[in-house]
């Protein structure tokens, strides 16, 4: 027992050593090709043994990374999900109620879309534009709004809770019951 244990753990380590010589293949072929290594081994007390072992080697179709073309450059770079909307037009849309939590709006465009009631929560709005927007009581807690355009946006009682606000443009927006990301409420 202990010699039949010996040769397979010595045909596994041999097993993992690429042969000497590589074979030519299709690289979009789906066949099998085997290659034999003999292998011996030497225990003390013992005789060689020799031990051929096989070893599949398969080729597989090649992976491609090259991501689907957005509308914007600046989308390029980002990962294809489920809710993904990075540089998207929905200006002007009737989104009332849409549910855009945890979604990828990176340089969206909202301008003048009608989003009252909306879900954005632990959205990522970097650089969208939702100028003249009508926010009324959406939410977007926790979301990213960094470098956004709010410009003129109709924010009445929307929540912006634990939102990141920095570098977002709120000139002539229109504030009523607002909550501001620190909890405080702007009349």
């Amino acid at each position: 027992m202990k010699n039949l244990f010996t040769v397979f753990v010595v045909s596994l380590i041999c097993s993992c050593s690429a042969p000497s010589s590589e074979p030519t293949f299709d690289s979009y072929s789906q066949e099998t090709v085997t290659t034999q290594m003999p292998v011996t081994t030497q225990m003390p007390g013992t005789t060689q043994m020799p031990v051929t072992t096989q070893m599949p080697v398969t080729t597989q179709m090649p992976v491609t990374t090259q991501m689907p073309v957005t509308t914007l450059d600046r989308c390029a770079d980002q990962i294809q999900t489920y809710r993904n909307y990075c540089g998207q037009d929905f200006s002007g849309l009737q989104l009332d109620g849409a549910d855009f939590s945890f979604a990828n709006l990176r340089f969206a465009n909202f301008r003048g879309a009608n989003l009252a009631y909306a879900n954005f929560r632990g959205a990522n709005l970097h650089g969208a534009d939702l100028t003249a927007a009508i926010l009324a009581e959406a939410y977007f807690i926790y979301a990213d709004l960094s470098n956004t355009s709010l410009n003129g946006a109709n924010l009445i009682e929307t929540n912006f809770k634990g939102a990141n606000l920095m570098g977002a443009d709120l000139d002539d927006a229109e504030f009523d019951r607002t909550v501001m990301p620190n909890g405080e409420i702007r009349p």
